[in-house]
């Protein structure tokens, strides 16, 4: 990803603003088929708030980082409604 590139050469902001752009432009078929695009969207989430961690800041769902709030509501609810994964899956 290319937001792991940029954090590696320490643009942490620069690797934000990668991650920013993922959420936003998987976020409108995210939303109409979570099941296809949970994992890819679930790596990203995590990768920005890890980011904005290591900026020593916490995610705002209503300032900055409001582009997370309605896909971290809809990873919640898909994971709500998914079947348990069998044993020994992952």
């Amino acid at each position: 990803m290319m937001g792991q590139l940029r954090e590696d050469h320490d643009d942490l902001e620069g690797a934000l603003a990668c991650f920013r752009e993922g959420v936003q432009t998987l976020g409108p078929a995210f939303q109409r088929l979570p099941q296809a695009f949970a994992p890819l969207m679930q790596a990203l989430v995590a990768e920005s708030v890890r980011v904005l961690k290591a900026l020593g800041r916490e995610p705002d769902f209503e300032g900055a980082e409001a582009f997370l709030a309605p896909v971290v509501k809809t990873l919640r609810l898909w994971r709500e409604q998914s079947p348990p994964s069998p044993a020994g899956g992952v």
